[in-house]
C-alpha cells in the first residue's frame, strides 16, 4: 500500500492543533439516504489522552501520483463515543462519530423561514431557505455551516435550480424532515460535504471518468439483494397545496400480494397534484429497488488512472455517492454499457481499512430509484 494511505487527525472540541492518530482499523459510511456520514475508528491505546467526546475527526485519502502525494478529505465529523477496553494484556481504544450534519438532525428548536415579523410571506427558494436553517451550526473548520448548490455556476454565474417554497416552519423539532420532504418534492438530493457543509445536488446523469465496475477486474465480491421487508401494496400520501386545498395521491404495487398499506400525511404544503403524485412514486421506487453491493480493492482510482486524467482539479479520486457508474456483471445479468451514459447510481459507499488492506463496498441501484 506504499502508493496510497489514509491519515486520521483529531482536534480538541474547544480548539487547538490537529494531532495524528495511530489508527489500526477504520470504517466510514456515506449514503444518499442519510445526511450524516458516520465513522468507526480503532486506534492505539496510547492515543487515549488525545481523544474525547465531541472532539473533531478528519479523515483523508492520500495517493501518490507522478511522484507527488495528492491528499483529499474523505469525511470529517465529531466524536459521539469513546470506548477504552482492557481485557487481560489486551487493550483497545475505539471511536464512533458522525459528520457535522448530526447537529441539524439531532437538534430540537422552533423557527420559521419565509415569513416576516409582521406576518407577510416572502418568496424564497429551497436553497436559500436551507441556508437560513443551517447557519446556526458549524462545519469541521469552525466556520458557519454553508449550503452549496451543485453545480455552483453556469457560464460563470451562480445558479439556483431549486424552486420557491411556502413558509418553512417547525415547532420544538428538527427542521430536517421538512427539508427532506421539500427535496423529495422538487427532485433534488441533500448530502454532506467532506468537511461538514451541505450539498443541494441533482441526480448524476453522466459517468465520472475512470470509475466503473467490471466482473473479474474491479469487483472482487458481489452481493445481489432484493428485499420486500419495506414494501407495501398501497401507498397513500395526503397533503395540502399552497392554497390550503386538500390533495391525495395513491399508488398500488401489484407485485406485493398482501394488503400492506402505508399512509403518510405530509406536513408541508405542496405546489400541485403533480408534485404529490411524484412524491408517492418516489416512495414506491425507493422501497422497491434492487440493490447490488460490490467490494473493490481500493478506495479510488489507481495512480495510472489518475495520470490519464491529467489535471485533478475538481475531479473525484475516490468512490463517492451519487456517481453514475458503468456496471458489467454478467453473472447476475447486469450490463449497463450497452446504452449511452448507461449505469447504476452509487447509493452508498463504505470505506474499510486496516494494516493489510483498503477496500470499498459500493452499493448500486437503478437511477430511477431517486428520480
Amino acid at each position: 500500500m506504499s502508493d496510497r494511505s489514509v491519515s486520521v487527525h483529531v482536534r480538541p472540541a474547544g480548539g487547538g492543533s490537529w494531532h495524528p492518530l495511530s489508527w489500526t482499523r477504520l470504517y466510514a459510511r456515506k449514503s444518499m439516504d442519510e445526511i450524516c456520514h458516520s465513522f468507526e475508528i480503532e486506534t492505539a491505546p496510547i492515543d487515549r489522552r488525545w481523544v474525547h467526546k465531541h472532539d473533531l475527526i478528519y479523515i483523508a485519502f492520500n495517493r501518490t501520483v507522478g511522484g507527488s502525494v495528492v491528499s483529499r478529505p474523505v469525511t470529517s465529523g465529531f466524536i459521539d463515543d469513546v470506548t477504552y477496553l482492557a481485557k487481560g494484556r489486551g487493550k483497545r481504544l475505539s471511536l464512533t462519530g458522525r459528520s457535522p450534519a448530526r447537529d441539524l438532525v439531532d437538534s430540537r428548536w422552533s423557527g420559521q423561514v419565509g415569513k416576516t415579523e409582521d406576518g407577510r410571506t416572502e418568496s424564497i427558494s429551497a436553497l436559500n431557505a436551507f441556508r437560513e436553517v443551517v447557519k446556526r451550526f458549524r462545519n469541521i473548520r469552525g466556520e458557519q455551516m454553508r449550503v452549496f448548490h451543485i453545480p455552483q455556476t453556469a457560464n460563470g454565474v451562480e445558479v439556483d435550480y431549486t424552486r420557491v417554497v411556502p413558509t418553512l416552519q417547525w415547532e420544538n423539532e428538527s427542521p430536517w424532515p421538512k427539508m427532506l420532504q421539500i427535496a423529495a418534492s422538487q427532485g433534488f438530493i441533500l448530502t454532506s460535504s467532506q468537511i461538514g457543509d451541505v450539498y443541494v445536488t441533482w441526480l448524476s446523469g453522466t459517468p465520472r471518468k475512470g470509475f466503473a465496475i467490471e466482473e473479474g477486474r474491479s469487483a472482487s465480491v458481489t452481493r445481489d439483494e432484493e428485499s420486500g421487508l419495506e414494501q407495501y401494496h398501497t401507498y397513500v400520501f395526503n397533503a395540502v397545496d399552497t392554497r390550503r386545498r386538500s390533495l391525495t395521491s395513491s399508488y398500488e404495487d401489484q407485485s406485493v400480494a398482501s394488503a400492506r398499506i402505508l399512509e403518510v400525511n405530509l406536513t408541508e404544503p405542496v405546489e400541485s397534484q403533480q408534485q404529490l403524485d411524484r412524491r408517492v412514486q418516489t416512495e414506491y421506487r425507493r422501497r422497491n429497488h434492487r440493490r447490488v453491493t460490490v467490494t473493490v480493492n481500493d478506495w479510488g482510482l489507481s495512480e495510472q488512472q489518475l495520470l490519464r486524467l491529467g489535471s485533478l482539479s475538481g475531479r473525484e479520486i475516490f468512490w463517492e455517492v451519487n456517481c453514475l457508474t458503468p456496471v458489467t456483471l454478467p453473472s447476475i445479468g447486469i450490463d449497463t454499457t450497452v446504452q449511452p451514459n448507461g449505469g447504476l447510481i452509487t447509493s452508498q459507499v463504505e470505506y474499510n481499512a486496516d494494516a493489510r488492506s483498503m477496500t470499498c463496498n459500493v452499493t448500486l441501484v437503478n437511477r430511477e430509484t431517486y428520480e
